[in-house]
């Protein structure tokens, strides 16, 4: 079962604008917390829905908006979570062995939970589930 508390979900938005805002504010929330906190985040993009738990690693200072660092808790992989002004938040991939860039995508999906979401590899429809477990 989920200890985790949904802080952002990307679907659950009237605009574009309103979607940004509420991810910038939950960057924001996650820099200044208490380091004791877990975080988890499920995500996809059109292209790449691995179905894992990634856990947040650290908040980049970036301008316009910092962005969130985050790490795959089985297979690992870095990748960023990037505000984007239009409300769709990028997900950017860095390469394992030379860190740059090596694909950016817009998000289809994005779950940001406070708490260890306990990811089952076994079931399909990964963020289906999520969001069901989550009461989404």
């Amino acid at each position: 079962m989920s200890q985790a508390k949904p802080l952002y979900v990307q679907k659950g938005h009237h605009t574009g604008e309103e979607s940004h805002l509420k991810l910038v504010d939950v960057i924001s929330e996650i820099k200044t917390d208490d380091s004791e906190r877990n975080y988890s985040v499920a995500w996809a993009t059109e292209t790449h829905d691995h179905g894992a738990e990634y856990k947040v690693d650290s908040v980049k200072e970036r301008t316009p908006d910092d962005t969130l660092r985050i790490v795959g808790a089985s297979r690992g992989g870095k990748y960023d979570i990037v505000p984007h002004y239009d409300g769709v938040p990028r997900i950017r991939y860095h390469h394992p062995t030379f860190g740059d860039t090596k694909w950016t995508e817009k998000a289809t999906e994005l779950i940001i939970m406070v708490g260890r979401f306990e990811y089952d590899p076994g079931e399909r429809g990964f963020l289906d589930r999520t969001k069901d477990k989550l009461g989404l």
